[in-house]
């Protein structure tokens, strides 16, 4: 029966879950797993439509596939390929409406069975391991907040590079995914044993992270206050104050010119996808970094697996006197670098 009410939306069960359950990176993997097995079975002169398949004898196309799938280059893939791969077909048949599980149906054992060998046969020949982007060094992080301009708080520009970095730093996960979206309304200023600090409240999809675990991001990263001239906290709130009300979005695009006083420094324009890819390369054009990080964002968040020298370098560099720090604005009114 049709609605005439505005209250509600008119969005099927299918649609709905279509839009809000598989991010387009999940799409893409699933279309990729389900093109490297079609390939495969066309080369075996197999069925090329599982959603036909029976139990049997999807188990038995599984079996030769996961005994013989290859990269184009004829090498084993590695291990987490091999499991997105396996996970992709699974994802395809249920989106399918299939009644399949290739993952812990019982009929599947054999198909199983042959999967885990190819795992061991991954790890040994060295194929097992995740290859993570290097972390930044403390050395690059040095280079980053000793330079001149880049985290120049008297700028709009050095203000926001500074803001965005620390909250990749701190709250992102996944380096820039998802950072262009998002909002003033996913952080609060809170007193946590007595000391201020910025903490995230929201927590947001993610490649990994698809929102169907009751996740709190509360209980995650903190970021403290150090109380001097560059406090991550103080500067947070400085950036907050300085934003342009009109958007929701956290991260904004930077004014041409300003002065000190004014109330705005960034435009009613927020930083897109394409800006934030751009934001390492920028940053290693002006800083020359030692280990050359621009290649992905996630490097800045993986110092939080890293040694606690790391740690120990953010604290002492929020703890810098004012007197060995100067901030370097040539006139009152100055335009971003």
């Amino acid at each position: 029966m049709a609605s005439s009410s505005a209250r509600f939306a008119h969005i099927s069960p299918e649609e709905f879950k279509d839009k809000n359950l598989c991010s387009k990176k999940t799409k893409n993997a699933t279309t990729f797993s389900m093109n490297i097995l079609v390939e495969f079975l066309k080369d075996r002169g197999y069925n090329e439509d599982v959603t036909t398949y029976s139990k049997v004898e999807l188990s038995q196309a599984l079996e030769d596939f996961y005994c013989n799938v290859r990269t184009k280059n004829g090498e084993l893939y590695k291990k987490n390929s091999l499991l997105n791969i396996r996970q992709g077909i699974s994802r395809f048949l249920k989106s399918n409406e299939s009644t399949i599980d290739i993952i812990n149906d019982s009929e599947f054992t054999k198909a199983k069975s042959c999967f885990s060998s190819l795992l061991r046969k991954t790890r040994a020949e060295g194929k097992g391991s995740v290859d993570h982007h290097p972390a930044i060094s403390v050395e690059d992080l040095q280079k980053l907040y000793n330079h001149e301009l880049v985290f120049n708080m008297a700028t709009p520009e050095g203000l926001l590079n500074k803001v965005m970095f620390e909250v990749m730093l701190y709250f992102c996960r996944r380096g820039q995914e998802n950072l262009h979206n998002l909002k003033i309304t996913d952080f609060a200023i809170e007193h946590v044993n007595g000391q201020q600090c910025v903490k995230k409240i929201t927590t947001e999809l993610s490649q990994n992270h698809q929102g169907t675990t009751n996740e709190n991001e509360g209980t995650g990263a903190l970021m403290f206050s150090t109380g001097t001239i560059r406090c991550p906290v103080i500067l947070f709130e400085k950036y907050l104050s300085k934003r342009n009300k009109t958007s929701p979005r956290l991260f904004l695009h930077p004014k041409q010119s300003f002065t000190d006083e004014d109330e705005v420094w960034y435009r009613n324009e927020p930083i897109d996808v394409n800006a934030v890819k751009k934001f390492m390369k920028k940053l290693l054009k002006i800083c020359r970094f030692v280990q050359g990080i621009h290649k992905s964002l996630h490097s800045i968040h993986y110092y939080h697996g890293s040694e606690p020298y790391y740690a120990n370098y953010i604290h002492t560099i929020g703890r810098i006197s004012s007197q060995d720090f100067t901030l370097h604005t040539t006139e009152k009114k100055v335009r971003y670098f």
